[in-house]
């Protein structure tokens, strides 16, 4: 999650969203979106073993960075969502701020991670552009949101087809039914999944990156990853 300065109401309810979010989206189907859209990340190399995760919420979408050999770090300007992180040590270390402004270093990393943080963001491309300003030449950006034709029943299908008792979909539906219900007003969700795609597009092409992986998993959440120009390898 990350949202820049949100109102109280609206802070209140990303707390509260942090103590069921496991419990709602720690699954198989969680998993297998995770290892279908990072498939063409490379593993952690001697040039750039740092990776950072951008609204990374409890860390989930960590599992698959720090299973590629990556020092993830996690940025998040929900507390309580970094505290779960921490927890159950699915980042090494976490940064509480914006996504769009994590005050760590200028090319740090080889790879940075935004899930399931754009749509929520008011300023999708600022969080863009820290990634772009955090990744090494040649570095990778991942960026995964949900699917603009994703539902509350097909979630609910999809997560006891990828292996989910029936009893703990069906309670992990009725949790994402009322926190869907509370945020509406709050304005928890910024972006539709198109206005999301086209963003990620345009902004990809003026930035030059080169799409290397892009799709939709499980048809529930599109993703893309994509290569910084690495200006060093085409200089010579």
């Amino acid at each position: 999650m990350a949202d820049e300065e949100p109102s109280l109401p609206l802070r209140w309810f990303w707390n509260a969203y942090a103590r069921a979010y496991d419990f709602i989206w720690d699954s198989p189907l969680t998993e297998a979106i995770m290892r279908e859209a990072t498939r063409a990340v490379p593993k952690a190399g001697s040039r750039a073993s740092c990776a950072v995760d951008l609204g990374c919420g409890t860390g989930l979408s960590a599992r698959a960075l720090d299973s590629r050999g990556y020092d993830v770090v996690g940025v998040d300007s929900c507390g309580c969502m970094l505290s779960r992180a921490v927890a159950y040590g699915r980042v090494s270390r976490v940064v509480l701020t914006d996504a769009a402004s994590s005050g760590l270093a200028d090319a740090s990393a080889g790879i940075v991670c935004a899930a399931n943080v754009l749509h929520l963001h008011a300023r999708p491309t600022d969080v863009l552009d820290e990634a772009h300003r955090l990744l090494v030449p040649g570095g990778v950006l991942l960026c995964v949101w949900p699917a603009d034709t994703l539902t509350l029943g097909y979630l609910l299908s999809a997560d006891m087809r990828a292996g989910r008792g029936a009893a703990s979909a069906l309670a992990a539906a009725a949790c994402r039914l009322a926190f869907g219900v509370m945020g509406a007003p709050l304005g928890a969700r910024r972006h539709a999944s198109e206005e999301v795609r086209a963003c990620v597009g345009t902004w990809a092409l003026g930035r030059g990156y080169r799409v290397i992986d892009q799709g939709v998993a499980e048809r529930v959440s599109e993703y893309a990853v994509m290569r910084k120009v690495d200006v060093d390898a085409n200089s010579t």
